[in-house]
This record gives C-alpha cells, sequence and structure tokens, in this order.
C-alpha cells in the first residue's frame, strides 16, 4: 500500500460525499477523518526521530473503523449510489488489512529478498564492534552500494528495532539494538 493509492482513496471520499447535502455535518466529518488518515499514513516514516508505521498504526486503525461507521450512516440517507461505498469500504478494508499485515514477520524478513542478505551483512558487521558510521559500513560492504541506499536501509533496519542510530548531524554512527 502506497501513498499515492491512499492519496487517490481520499480523493474519491471527496467525490462520494460531494453528493451529500452541503450543509449537512456528516459530509464535513467524512472529509476531516479521510483527511486525518491520509496525513497520519504520510508522516509514518522509517527515518530515525520521525514517527513510524508501527506507532501511527492503531489511530490509523481506530481512523478507519470511525470513517467505515461515517460510510454506514451515510449510505442508509440514500444520498448517493451504493456501489459508491462499496469501493470505498472495500478499499479501506484493504488498508486495513495492509496495516495489521505490516510488522508481523521477522523485523530483517521484511525487506525484499534482494536486499535481505545486505541487510544481515550490515548487522554482522554492527555486531563486531560497538558502531559504525555510514563510511565504514560501505567501505565494508564493498559492493558499491550508495550512500543513500544505505542510509534507507539502516532507517529500515532501525524502524524495525534492529539497529539503533546515535548521534546528531555529522557525528551519526548506528549499532545494533
Amino acid at each position: 500500500m502506497d501513498i499515492d493509492h491512499i492519496f487517490k482513496l481520499t480523493v474519491g471520499v471527496y467525490k462520494v460525499t460531494g453528493l451529500y447535502p452541503e450543509e449537512d455535518p456528516l459530509r464535513q466529518k467524512t472529509r476531516e477523518k479521510s483527511i486525518k488518515i491520509l496525513a497520519d499514513f504520510v508522516s509514518a516514516s522509517p527515518n530515525p526521530g520521525v514517527r513510524s508505521l508501527s506507532e501511527v498504526k492503531p489511530v490509523l486503525l481506530s481512523d478507519i473503523e470511525i470513517l467505515e461507521s461515517l460510510f454506514k450512516v451515510a449510505e442508509s440517507q440514500d444520498w448517493t449510489d451504493k456501489r459508491n461505498f462499496e469501493v470505498l469500504e472495500r478499499e479501506y478494508s484493504s488498508f486495513k488489512h495492509y496495516l495489521l499485515e505490516t510488522g508481523k514477520a521477522d523485523p530483517l524478513a521484511q525487506k525484499k529478498p534482494d536486499s535481505k542478505p545486505r541487510q544481515e551483512k550490515i548487522a554482522e558487521f554492527l555486531r563486531q564492534g560497538d558502531g559504525a558510521a555510514v563510511r565504514d559500513i560501505i567501505s565494508h560492504l564493498g559492493e558499491g552500494v550508495s550512500k543513500r541506499t544505505l542510509r534507507r536501509e539502516l532507517g529500515e533496519m532501525v524502524q524495525k528495532g534492529v539497529v539503533q542510530r546515535v548521534g546528531k548531524c555529522n557525528q551519526i554512527f548506528y549499532r545494533l539494538a
């Protein structure tokens, strides 16, 4: 599930609620809840110091439940075709399923199969000492990995709780959690 999909889903909510009577408070409440879900999902990041998806997940799940309830109320008003609600409910249900499945597997096994060995190599290297800077890890890997790619993978490992990021600005290093 990506941000673009949730954005399109939010646009869908706006289109369907555009068929509600303008003065009805359900219209604004439904739109606000869909925007909040989008904003919370967008704010989740694998980078350290930012809310992770696991932190945002309970709020997202609760807000989706509320949004689905709002759909049920609006559906009973016959303001729009029932199929509109079926599509929205199916897509939000799919999003809930995605959220519930995220984080269940072993932290290192969640990444694509081709990068798992690299994350294992990183963890192996970090086991050998008290920590390492990005440049040290790159030189150890020796496989032409870019700093950007390595930082992204380290961010994922931090989010999964495998690695800790220590320090600030130019004094950042990573160690096993």
